[in-house]
């Protein structure tokens, strides 16, 4: 989530992709105001899902993010 007790969603992404720069990052949150596509790009992150989020879509981000880890 973009807002966590402590850190933001995109400061985790930040310490998690320099721990593992492959690793596809799915960010949800109800707050899109500051959330430029260059700010996503930015942080390392792949995909962008607005809560509420049906599980369909989550299901659909999910499985697109492990098949193009397959691809590459």
């Amino acid at each position: 989530d973009i807002y966590m007790p402590g850190m933001t969603g995109l400061a985790l992404a930040g310490e998690l992709r320099q721990v593992n720069p492959a690793l596809t990052i799915i960010l949800t949150t109800g707050y899109t105001v500051s959330l430029t596509p260059e700010r996503l790009a930015a942080a390392g992150i792949a995909q962008l899902l607005l809560k509420p989020t049906a599980l369909d879509v989550l299901g659909a981000a999910v499985h697109a993010a492990l098949a193009d880890r397959v691809r590459n």
